[in-house]
Protein backbone atom coordinates (compact mmCIF):
# COMPACT_ATOMS: atom_id res chain seq x y z
CA UNK A 1 0.00 0.00 0.00
CA UNK A 2 2.91 2.31 0.67
CA UNK A 3 4.07 2.20 -2.75
CA UNK A 4 0.76 2.93 -4.12
CA UNK A 5 0.22 6.38 -1.62
CA UNK A 6 3.38 7.62 -3.14
CA UNK A 7 2.51 7.32 -6.19
CA UNK A 8 -0.29 8.79 -6.07
CA UNK A 9 0.77 11.41 -3.63
CA UNK A 10 2.84 14.07 -5.75
CA UNK A 11 0.06 17.20 -6.06
CA UNK A 12 -2.82 15.77 -2.93
CA UNK A 13 -4.02 13.17 -0.99
CA UNK A 14 -4.75 9.83 -3.18
CA UNK A 15 -8.68 8.78 -3.46
CA UNK A 16 -8.88 5.35 -1.59
CA UNK A 17 -10.28 3.54 -4.40
CA UNK A 18 -7.58 4.56 -6.49
CA UNK A 19 -4.81 3.29 -3.59
CA UNK A 20 -6.98 0.25 -3.62
CA UNK A 21 -6.35 -0.27 -7.20
CA UNK A 22 -3.14 0.07 -7.42
CA UNK A 23 -2.32 -1.66 -4.78
CA UNK A 24 -4.14 -4.69 -6.12
CA UNK A 25 -1.81 -5.22 -8.98
CA UNK A 26 0.94 -6.18 -6.69
CA UNK A 27 -0.95 -8.13 -3.41
CA UNK A 28 -4.62 -8.95 -2.61
CA UNK A 29 -5.62 -6.58 0.33
CA UNK A 30 -6.80 -9.19 2.43
CA UNK A 31 -5.73 -8.25 6.29
CA UNK A 32 -8.50 -5.46 6.23
CA UNK A 33 -11.61 -4.31 5.08
CA UNK A 34 -10.87 -1.14 4.35
CA UNK A 35 -8.20 0.65 2.45
CA UNK A 36 -7.98 3.44 5.21
CA UNK A 37 -6.88 1.28 7.59
CA UNK A 38 -3.94 0.11 6.07
CA UNK A 39 -3.24 3.94 5.75
CA UNK A 40 -4.00 4.43 9.82
CA UNK A 41 -1.03 2.02 10.26
CA UNK A 42 1.72 3.47 7.87
CA UNK A 43 0.41 7.07 9.74
CA UNK A 44 1.25 5.08 13.18
CA UNK A 45 4.63 4.45 11.71
CA UNK A 46 5.21 7.74 10.70
CA UNK A 47 5.28 6.31 6.82
CA UNK A 48 2.72 9.23 5.99
CA UNK A 49 1.48 12.11 7.05
CA UNK A 50 -2.46 12.53 7.43
CA UNK A 51 -4.23 14.66 4.76
CA UNK A 52 -6.63 17.85 6.06
CA UNK A 53 -10.27 16.73 6.57
CA UNK A 54 -11.28 19.22 3.91
CA UNK A 55 -12.38 16.62 1.12
CA UNK A 56 -15.17 15.01 -0.21
CA UNK A 57 -15.04 11.71 -0.30
CA UNK A 58 -12.38 11.63 2.56
CA UNK A 59 -8.83 11.03 0.94
CA UNK A 60 -6.01 8.44 1.86
CA UNK A 61 -2.79 10.03 4.15
CA UNK A 62 -0.44 11.08 1.51
CA UNK A 63 3.23 10.37 0.90
CA UNK A 64 5.05 13.75 0.65
CA UNK A 65 8.37 14.69 -0.99
CA UNK A 66 10.23 15.52 2.04
CA UNK A 67 9.30 11.82 2.60
CA UNK A 68 9.59 10.22 -0.37
CA UNK A 69 13.24 11.37 -1.08
CA UNK A 70 14.25 9.80 2.13
CA UNK A 71 12.76 6.15 1.14
CA UNK A 72 14.28 3.37 -0.83
CA UNK A 73 13.00 2.38 -3.98
CA UNK A 74 9.32 1.57 -3.53
CA UNK A 75 8.96 -0.29 -6.61
CA UNK A 76 11.91 -3.05 -6.51
CA UNK A 77 10.04 -5.43 -4.34
CA UNK A 78 7.31 -5.06 -6.92
CA UNK A 79 8.55 -4.83 -10.19
CA UNK A 80 11.15 -7.02 -11.20
CA UNK A 81 14.66 -5.93 -12.20
CA UNK A 82 17.87 -7.42 -12.60
CA UNK A 83 21.85 -6.33 -12.90
CA UNK A 84 22.21 -7.77 -16.53
CA UNK A 85 19.33 -8.00 -18.85
CA UNK A 86 16.69 -10.73 -18.79
CA UNK A 87 17.50 -14.03 -20.27
CA UNK A 88 15.39 -13.32 -23.10
CA UNK A 89 16.15 -10.35 -24.18
CA UNK A 90 20.21 -10.98 -23.74
CA UNK A 91 20.23 -14.21 -26.45
CA UNK A 92 22.53 -13.41 -29.56
CA UNK A 93 19.54 -13.82 -31.97
CA UNK A 94 16.94 -11.56 -30.09
CA UNK A 95 17.79 -8.75 -31.97
CA UNK A 96 18.15 -6.19 -29.01
CA UNK A 97 20.27 -3.30 -28.85
CA UNK A 98 21.25 -1.61 -26.42
CA UNK A 99 21.19 2.52 -26.08
CA UNK A 100 23.97 3.75 -23.75
CA UNK A 101 23.33 7.21 -22.61
CA UNK A 102 25.72 9.60 -22.89
CA UNK A 103 25.62 12.69 -20.46
CA UNK A 104 28.96 14.01 -21.09
CA UNK A 105 28.34 13.83 -25.11
CA UNK A 106 25.39 15.71 -24.54
CA UNK A 107 26.22 18.43 -21.97
CA UNK A 108 28.95 19.33 -24.71
CA UNK A 109 26.88 19.31 -27.35
CA UNK A 110 24.87 21.70 -25.44
CA UNK A 111 27.65 23.82 -24.97
CA UNK A 112 28.47 23.92 -28.65
CA UNK A 113 25.32 24.64 -29.53
CA UNK A 114 25.18 27.77 -26.64
CA UNK A 115 29.32 28.88 -28.25
CA UNK A 116 27.70 28.74 -31.92
CA UNK A 117 24.66 30.72 -30.59
CA UNK A 118 27.22 33.56 -29.40
CA UNK A 119 29.24 33.39 -32.41
CA UNK A 120 26.58 33.89 -35.39
CA UNK A 121 23.04 35.42 -35.01
CA UNK A 122 20.41 33.27 -34.77
CA UNK A 123 17.32 33.94 -35.50
CA UNK A 124 14.07 32.49 -34.54
CA UNK A 125 11.08 31.07 -36.92
CA UNK A 126 8.64 33.65 -37.95
CA UNK A 127 5.43 32.59 -35.52
CA UNK A 128 2.07 31.14 -36.99
CA UNK A 129 0.38 34.15 -39.12
CA UNK A 130 -2.74 35.13 -37.30
CA UNK A 131 -5.91 35.01 -38.84
CA UNK A 132 -7.71 38.27 -39.03
CA UNK A 133 -11.22 36.97 -37.59
CA UNK A 134 -9.58 36.75 -34.21
CA UNK A 135 -9.78 40.52 -34.17
CA UNK A 136 -13.51 39.77 -33.44
CA UNK A 137 -13.31 35.74 -32.14
CA UNK A 138 -10.80 36.56 -29.09
CA UNK A 139 -11.31 32.37 -28.71
CA UNK A 140 -8.80 31.88 -31.23
CA UNK A 141 -5.88 34.26 -29.97
CA UNK A 142 -2.52 32.90 -28.58
CA UNK A 143 -3.43 29.41 -30.46
CA UNK A 144 -2.27 27.62 -33.17
CA UNK A 145 -4.57 26.97 -36.05
CA UNK A 146 -5.61 24.94 -39.07
CA UNK A 147 -6.65 27.63 -41.58
CA UNK A 148 -9.50 25.39 -43.11
CA UNK A 149 -10.98 24.32 -40.00
CA UNK A 150 -11.71 28.11 -38.73
CA UNK A 151 -13.35 28.74 -42.00
CA UNK A 152 -15.29 25.98 -42.10
CA UNK A 153 -16.61 26.79 -38.13
CA UNK A 154 -16.42 30.52 -38.58
CA UNK A 155 -20.18 30.87 -37.93
CA UNK A 156 -20.24 28.74 -35.03
CA UNK A 157 -17.32 30.72 -33.19
CA UNK A 158 -19.22 33.62 -34.46
CA UNK A 159 -22.55 32.85 -32.41
CA UNK A 160 -21.22 30.15 -29.59
CA UNK A 161 -22.97 27.86 -29.92
CA UNK A 162 -22.68 24.69 -27.86
CA UNK A 163 -19.12 23.29 -27.45
CA UNK A 164 -16.65 23.75 -30.53
CA UNK A 165 -13.37 21.44 -30.75
CA UNK A 166 -10.83 23.20 -32.69
CA UNK A 167 -7.60 21.22 -33.76
CA UNK A 168 -3.99 22.61 -31.95
CA UNK A 169 -1.21 22.04 -34.77
CA UNK A 170 2.46 21.45 -33.16
CA UNK A 171 4.68 24.55 -34.06
CA UNK A 172 6.94 24.88 -36.12
CA UNK A 173 10.67 24.42 -35.28
CA UNK A 174 12.27 26.96 -33.13
CA UNK A 175 14.52 28.36 -35.45
CA UNK A 176 14.10 29.52 -38.91
CA UNK A 177 15.45 27.22 -42.18
CA UNK A 178 19.47 28.81 -42.13
CA UNK A 179 19.68 28.38 -38.34
CA UNK A 180 18.38 25.10 -38.43
CA UNK A 181 20.07 23.86 -40.96
CA UNK A 182 23.44 25.17 -39.39
CA UNK A 183 22.62 23.71 -35.50
CA UNK A 184 20.71 20.69 -36.16
CA UNK A 185 23.41 18.16 -37.45
CA UNK A 186 25.27 19.41 -34.42
CA UNK A 187 22.58 19.01 -31.90
CA UNK A 188 21.99 15.63 -33.12
CA UNK A 189 19.06 16.48 -35.30
CA UNK A 190 16.10 18.55 -35.29
CA UNK A 191 13.93 17.31 -32.31
CA UNK A 192 17.19 17.53 -30.06
CA UNK A 193 17.28 20.85 -31.13
CA UNK A 194 14.24 21.90 -30.15
CA UNK A 195 15.29 20.20 -26.67
CA UNK A 196 18.10 21.94 -26.50
CA UNK A 197 16.44 25.61 -26.86
CA UNK A 198 14.06 25.23 -24.58
CA UNK A 199 16.20 24.08 -22.15
CA UNK A 200 18.70 26.82 -22.22
CA UNK A 201 16.00 29.58 -21.94
CA UNK A 202 14.29 28.10 -19.35
CA UNK A 203 17.55 27.66 -17.41
CA UNK A 204 18.14 31.94 -18.00
CA UNK A 205 21.14 31.05 -20.25
CA UNK A 206 19.94 32.46 -23.18
CA UNK A 207 17.09 35.56 -23.42
CA UNK A 208 14.05 34.48 -25.36
CA UNK A 209 13.75 36.21 -28.45
CA UNK A 210 14.80 36.74 -32.33
CA UNK A 211 17.88 37.15 -32.67
CA UNK A 212 18.85 34.76 -29.79
CA UNK A 213 20.53 37.11 -26.98
CA UNK A 214 22.95 35.08 -24.52
CA UNK A 215 22.62 36.21 -21.37
CA UNK A 216 26.37 37.46 -20.45
CA UNK A 217 26.18 37.04 -16.76
CA UNK A 218 23.88 33.41 -17.17
CA UNK A 219 26.42 32.12 -19.93
CA UNK A 220 29.62 32.45 -17.70
CA UNK A 221 28.11 31.18 -14.74
CA UNK A 222 26.88 27.98 -16.73
CA UNK A 223 30.19 27.56 -18.38
CA UNK A 224 31.52 27.91 -14.95
CA UNK A 225 29.77 24.87 -13.75
CA UNK A 226 31.40 21.38 -13.98
CA UNK A 227 29.91 19.30 -16.47
CA UNK A 228 28.08 17.04 -14.14
CA UNK A 229 26.37 20.34 -12.34
CA UNK A 230 25.65 21.63 -15.92
CA UNK A 231 23.75 18.04 -16.16
CA UNK A 232 22.01 18.47 -13.13
CA UNK A 233 20.71 21.91 -13.67
CA UNK A 234 19.35 21.07 -17.06
CA UNK A 235 18.01 17.90 -16.18
CA UNK A 236 16.08 20.31 -12.90
CA UNK A 237 14.76 21.93 -15.54
CA UNK A 238 13.44 19.79 -17.90
CA UNK A 239 11.51 18.00 -14.56
CA UNK A 240 9.36 21.42 -14.50
CA UNK A 241 9.77 22.36 -18.49
CA UNK A 242 6.38 24.32 -19.22
CA UNK A 243 7.92 26.24 -22.86
CA UNK A 244 8.56 22.61 -24.58
CA UNK A 245 6.63 19.47 -24.56
CA UNK A 246 6.62 15.92 -25.49
CA UNK A 247 3.75 15.57 -27.53
CA UNK A 248 5.18 17.90 -29.78
CA UNK A 249 7.19 15.31 -31.52
CA UNK A 250 4.21 12.83 -30.64
CA UNK A 251 1.81 14.85 -33.37
CA UNK A 252 4.59 15.09 -36.03
CA UNK A 253 5.80 11.54 -36.15
CA UNK A 254 1.87 10.24 -36.44
CA UNK A 255 -0.02 12.33 -38.10
CA UNK A 256 -3.31 10.67 -37.50
CA UNK A 257 -3.30 12.34 -34.06
CA UNK A 258 -4.26 15.42 -33.01
CA UNK A 259 -4.53 17.32 -30.17
CA UNK A 260 -8.25 19.30 -29.78
CA UNK A 261 -8.85 22.12 -27.47
CA UNK A 262 -12.49 22.86 -26.43
CA UNK A 263 -14.18 26.22 -26.31
CA UNK A 264 -16.92 26.17 -24.23
CA UNK A 265 -20.21 28.65 -24.15
CA UNK A 266 -19.70 30.11 -20.53
CA UNK A 267 -16.62 27.96 -18.93
CA UNK A 268 -13.41 26.78 -18.30
CA UNK A 269 -11.54 28.79 -21.63
CA UNK A 270 -8.03 26.97 -21.82
CA UNK A 271 -4.90 28.69 -22.44
CA UNK A 272 -1.80 27.04 -24.02
CA UNK A 273 -0.10 27.52 -21.10
CA UNK A 274 -2.44 25.80 -18.96
CA UNK A 275 -2.00 22.68 -21.84
CA UNK A 276 1.65 23.13 -21.37
CA UNK A 277 0.44 22.87 -17.33
CA UNK A 278 -0.96 19.97 -17.83
CA UNK A 279 1.45 17.90 -19.92
CA UNK A 280 4.46 18.59 -17.41
CA UNK A 281 2.50 17.45 -15.21
CA UNK A 282 1.73 14.35 -17.21
CA UNK A 283 5.71 14.03 -17.46
CA UNK A 284 6.11 14.55 -13.84
CA UNK A 285 3.74 11.63 -13.19
CA UNK A 286 6.21 9.39 -15.53
CA UNK A 287 9.13 10.91 -13.97
CA UNK A 288 8.02 10.16 -10.01
CA UNK A 289 7.17 6.79 -11.00
CA UNK A 290 10.41 5.92 -12.54
CA UNK A 291 11.91 7.79 -9.42
CA UNK A 292 10.90 4.85 -7.21
CA UNK A 293 13.02 2.32 -9.23
CA UNK A 294 16.33 1.16 -8.43
CA UNK A 295 19.41 2.83 -10.36
CA UNK A 296 21.68 0.63 -12.24
CA UNK A 297 19.17 -2.28 -12.83
CA UNK A 298 17.53 -3.53 -16.08
CA UNK A 299 13.60 -2.97 -15.37
CA UNK A 300 11.39 -5.00 -18.24
CA UNK A 301 9.27 -1.94 -19.55
CA UNK A 302 6.39 -4.70 -20.13
CA UNK A 303 6.19 -4.52 -16.32
CA UNK A 304 5.92 -0.87 -16.42
CA UNK A 305 2.85 -0.73 -18.88
CA UNK A 306 0.49 -2.08 -17.02
CA UNK A 307 1.35 -0.14 -13.29
CA UNK A 308 1.02 3.17 -15.84
CA UNK A 309 -1.72 2.20 -17.66
CA UNK A 310 -3.78 2.07 -14.34
CA UNK A 311 -2.17 5.24 -13.40
CA UNK A 312 -2.35 7.17 -16.05
CA UNK A 313 -5.45 5.89 -17.70
CA UNK A 314 -6.70 8.84 -19.56
CA UNK A 315 -4.37 11.30 -21.26
CA UNK A 316 -5.87 14.53 -19.75
CA UNK A 317 -6.18 13.09 -16.23
CA UNK A 318 -4.13 15.47 -14.95
CA UNK A 319 -6.30 18.68 -15.80
CA UNK A 320 -9.26 16.80 -13.93
CA UNK A 321 -7.37 17.05 -10.27
CA UNK A 322 -9.56 19.46 -8.21
CA UNK A 323 -7.63 22.55 -7.63
CA UNK A 324 -8.65 22.82 -4.25
CA UNK A 325 -10.80 20.29 -1.55
CA UNK A 326 -13.81 22.62 -2.72
CA UNK A 327 -13.24 22.92 -6.86
CA UNK A 328 -13.97 20.03 -8.78
CA UNK A 329 -12.81 20.65 -12.02
CA UNK A 330 -14.27 17.40 -14.55
CA UNK A 331 -14.45 19.66 -18.00
CA UNK A 332 -11.77 19.02 -20.04
CA UNK A 333 -10.10 22.01 -21.97
CA UNK A 334 -8.36 20.00 -24.39
CA UNK A 335 -8.22 15.69 -25.06
CA UNK A 336 -6.20 13.74 -27.99
CA UNK A 337 -8.04 12.60 -31.15
CA UNK A 338 -7.24 10.03 -33.67
CA UNK A 339 -8.52 10.50 -37.12
CA UNK A 340 -11.35 13.33 -35.88
CA UNK A 341 -12.51 10.89 -32.98
CA UNK A 342 -11.79 11.15 -29.41
CA UNK A 343 -9.55 8.45 -28.11
CA UNK A 344 -10.95 5.99 -25.47
CA UNK A 345 -9.47 5.89 -22.14
CA UNK A 346 -10.78 2.26 -21.66
CA UNK A 347 -9.69 0.97 -24.80
CA UNK A 348 -5.62 0.01 -24.22
CA UNK A 349 -4.83 0.47 -28.11
CA UNK A 350 -5.76 3.92 -27.58
CA UNK A 351 -3.91 4.58 -24.51
CA UNK A 352 -1.07 2.56 -26.92
CA UNK A 353 -0.99 5.09 -29.29
CA UNK A 354 -1.04 8.37 -26.91
CA UNK A 355 0.25 7.80 -23.52
CA UNK A 356 2.83 4.93 -24.31
CA UNK A 357 4.44 7.07 -27.38
CA UNK A 358 4.48 10.00 -24.81
CA UNK A 359 6.27 7.48 -22.21
CA UNK A 360 8.49 6.29 -25.07
CA UNK A 361 10.01 9.34 -26.23
CA UNK A 362 10.63 10.38 -22.89
CA UNK A 363 12.93 7.41 -22.36
CA UNK A 364 14.58 7.37 -25.56
CA UNK A 365 14.56 11.03 -25.90
CA UNK A 366 14.99 13.35 -22.97
CA UNK A 367 16.06 11.07 -20.57
CA UNK A 368 18.75 9.07 -22.58
CA UNK A 369 20.29 12.30 -23.85
CA UNK A 370 20.77 13.49 -20.56
CA UNK A 371 22.45 9.78 -19.46
CA UNK A 372 20.03 9.55 -16.93
CA UNK A 373 18.41 6.25 -18.77
CA UNK A 374 20.23 3.67 -21.27
CA UNK A 375 17.64 1.89 -23.04
CA UNK A 376 17.39 -1.53 -24.83
CA UNK A 377 15.63 -1.97 -27.94
CA UNK A 378 14.03 -4.18 -30.44
CA UNK A 379 12.82 -3.70 -33.40
CA UNK A 380 12.62 0.33 -32.85
CA UNK A 381 10.80 -0.26 -30.06
CA UNK A 382 12.01 0.22 -26.37
CA UNK A 383 11.93 -3.44 -24.29
CA UNK A 384 13.58 -2.58 -21.16
CA UNK A 385 15.26 0.18 -19.11
CA UNK A 386 18.53 0.77 -16.76
CA UNK A 387 18.31 4.15 -14.75
CA UNK A 388 21.42 6.20 -13.36
CA UNK A 389 21.08 9.28 -10.60
CA UNK A 390 17.00 9.94 -11.54
CA UNK A 391 15.86 9.43 -8.24
CA UNK A 392 18.94 11.24 -6.53
CA UNK A 393 18.10 14.69 -9.06
CA UNK A 394 14.10 13.82 -9.14
CA UNK A 395 14.26 13.79 -5.19
CA UNK A 396 16.80 16.10 -4.84
CA UNK A 397 18.78 14.10 -2.75
CA UNK A 398 22.28 15.61 -3.92
CA UNK A 399 23.29 18.31 -6.02
CA UNK A 400 24.78 16.88 -8.53
CA UNK A 401 24.95 12.90 -9.39
CA UNK A 402 28.28 11.96 -10.99
CA UNK A 403 28.27 10.96 -14.63
CA UNK A 404 27.95 6.78 -14.71
CA UNK A 405 30.71 4.90 -15.80
CA UNK A 406 30.86 1.35 -17.02
CA UNK A 407 27.96 -0.48 -15.83
CA UNK A 408 27.31 -3.85 -16.12
CA UNK A 409 30.66 -3.87 -18.09
CA UNK A 410 29.24 -1.75 -20.97
CA UNK A 411 30.84 1.92 -21.66
CA UNK A 412 29.03 4.57 -23.34
CA UNK A 413 30.69 4.64 -26.58
CA UNK A 414 32.87 7.08 -27.40
CA UNK A 415 32.70 8.37 -23.56
CA UNK A 416 36.20 7.27 -22.61
CA UNK A 417 37.76 9.00 -25.80
CA UNK A 418 35.59 12.45 -25.04
CA UNK A 419 36.58 12.60 -21.38
CA UNK A 420 40.46 11.77 -21.92
CA UNK A 421 42.01 15.12 -21.80
CA UNK A 422 43.25 17.04 -24.92
CA UNK A 423 46.96 17.73 -25.36
CA UNK A 424 48.51 19.73 -27.56
CA UNK A 425 49.47 16.77 -29.63
CA UNK A 426 46.51 15.42 -30.42
CA UNK A 427 43.90 17.05 -33.30
CA UNK A 428 41.52 17.80 -30.11
CA UNK A 429 43.96 21.32 -29.20
CA UNK A 430 46.44 22.89 -31.99
CA UNK A 431 48.10 26.47 -30.95
CA UNK A 432 49.74 28.56 -33.62
CA UNK A 433 51.07 31.75 -32.73
CA UNK A 434 47.88 33.71 -30.85
CA UNK A 435 45.63 31.22 -32.69
CA UNK A 436 44.10 28.14 -30.59
CA UNK A 437 42.35 25.36 -32.78
CA UNK A 438 40.13 23.51 -30.74
CA UNK A 439 37.32 20.74 -31.43
CA UNK A 440 34.68 21.52 -29.50
CA UNK A 441 33.21 18.49 -28.84
CA UNK A 442 36.66 17.07 -26.88
CA UNK A 443 36.59 19.43 -24.29
CA UNK A 444 34.56 20.90 -21.54
CA UNK A 445 32.47 23.92 -20.99
CA UNK A 446 34.97 25.22 -18.06
CA UNK A 447 37.71 25.15 -20.88
CA UNK A 448 35.85 26.79 -23.23
CA UNK A 449 35.20 29.29 -20.53
CA UNK A 450 38.98 29.67 -19.72
CA UNK A 451 39.59 30.68 -24.08
CA UNK A 452 36.60 33.29 -23.29
CA UNK A 453 38.92 35.03 -20.60
CA UNK A 454 41.69 35.24 -22.65
CA UNK A 455 40.30 35.19 -26.00
CA UNK A 456 37.67 35.57 -28.51
CA UNK A 457 35.96 33.21 -30.36
CA UNK A 458 36.93 33.95 -34.38
CA UNK A 459 35.87 31.45 -36.57
CA UNK A 460 33.17 28.09 -35.21
CA UNK A 461 32.47 25.23 -37.79
CA UNK A 462 30.78 22.44 -36.38
CA UNK A 463 34.36 20.21 -35.80
CA UNK A 464 36.81 23.30 -35.49
CA UNK A 465 36.38 26.67 -32.80
CA UNK A 466 39.15 28.99 -33.95
CA UNK A 467 40.00 31.34 -30.90
CA UNK A 468 42.38 34.65 -30.84
CA UNK A 469 43.82 35.99 -28.02
CA UNK A 470 42.55 39.51 -27.03
CA UNK A 471 43.60 41.87 -25.04
CA UNK A 472 40.71 43.38 -24.48
CA UNK A 473 39.30 39.81 -22.92
CA UNK A 474 42.78 39.48 -21.02
CA UNK A 475 42.56 42.93 -19.23
CA UNK A 476 38.57 42.17 -18.49
CA UNK A 477 40.01 39.25 -16.79
CA UNK A 478 42.70 41.03 -14.80
CA UNK A 479 40.42 43.73 -13.86
CA UNK A 480 38.13 40.64 -12.71
CA UNK A 481 40.92 39.26 -10.12
CA UNK A 482 42.32 36.68 -12.01
CA UNK A 483 46.95 36.88 -11.97
CA UNK A 484 48.61 35.37 -14.95
CA UNK A 485 49.41 32.24 -12.67
CA UNK A 486 45.55 31.83 -12.19
CA UNK A 487 45.17 30.86 -15.75
CA UNK A 488 47.78 29.15 -16.41
CA UNK A 489 46.64 26.67 -13.43
CA UNK A 490 43.46 26.37 -15.38
CA UNK A 491 44.73 25.19 -18.50
CA UNK A 492 46.95 22.87 -16.31
CA UNK A 493 43.80 21.46 -15.14
CA UNK A 494 41.46 21.19 -18.02
CA UNK A 495 44.29 19.98 -20.55
CA UNK A 496 46.54 18.41 -18.12
CA UNK A 497 49.87 19.58 -20.07
CA UNK A 498 51.78 23.27 -19.33
CA UNK A 499 50.28 26.01 -21.34
CA UNK A 500 51.73 26.53 -24.47
CA UNK A 501 55.02 28.90 -24.25
CA UNK A 502 53.12 31.00 -27.48
CA UNK A 503 50.55 31.66 -25.48
CA UNK A 504 52.17 31.98 -22.15
CA UNK A 505 54.34 34.55 -24.07
CA UNK A 506 51.83 36.96 -24.58
CA UNK A 507 50.18 36.50 -21.82
CA UNK A 508 53.11 37.58 -19.83
CA UNK A 509 53.99 40.65 -21.90
CA UNK A 510 49.96 41.67 -21.24
CA UNK A 511 50.70 40.95 -17.17
CA UNK A 512 53.55 42.86 -16.63
CA UNK A 513 52.16 45.85 -18.60
CA UNK A 514 48.74 45.69 -16.65
CA UNK A 515 48.13 48.43 -14.66
CA UNK A 516 51.42 50.31 -15.26
CA UNK A 517 48.94 53.33 -16.37
CA UNK A 518 45.53 54.49 -15.68
CA UNK A 519 43.15 56.67 -17.08
CA UNK A 520 40.35 57.62 -15.19
CA UNK A 521 37.61 60.46 -16.97
CA UNK A 522 35.31 62.53 -15.33
CA UNK A 523 36.84 62.22 -11.92
CA UNK A 524 36.45 64.59 -8.97
CA UNK A 525 39.58 65.45 -6.78
CA UNK A 526 38.82 66.82 -3.52
CA UNK A 527 41.99 67.88 -1.58
CA UNK A 528 41.99 67.92 1.90
CA UNK A 529 45.07 70.12 3.79
CA UNK A 530 46.09 71.50 7.34
CA UNK A 531 45.97 75.36 7.65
Amino acid sequence: VLPACALLSENEAPIPAEVAQLAKLWWPLNSYAKIETYGTHLSDQGLTVPAENLYYPPRMDLVPRTLARYFPPLLETVIPSSQELPAELALPDAGVDIHIGNPQAFIRTVNQVLLLMDQVVTRLRPPMPRPRMEKFLTQLQDWNYVPAEIIAKKAQLRDRRGDIALTVPPPGRTLNDDALERLAPIAGGEAQLDFVLALLTAANVVQAGSPITLWPEGKQAYLQRPEAEQRALLARTYFSLENWTELWELLRMDGDLQLKRVIRSFYHQGTPQLIYHHLMQARNLVLRTLAHLPDNRWVPLSELQSLLRTLWPDFEREQHSPTSPFAYNRYSSWYLARGGTRLNAAQEADWMVAQWPFIRFMLTGPLSWLGLADVAMRQNEPVAVRLHGLADLYWARVAAPPFPTGVAGQQAAGAASASAPADATTPALAVTDATISVNPSAISARAHALFDKIAVLEDAAPGNFVYRLNVEAVHQTFENGQALADLADEWQTHFQHPMPEEIRAQLTAWWQSYGLVRIYADVTIIEFADD
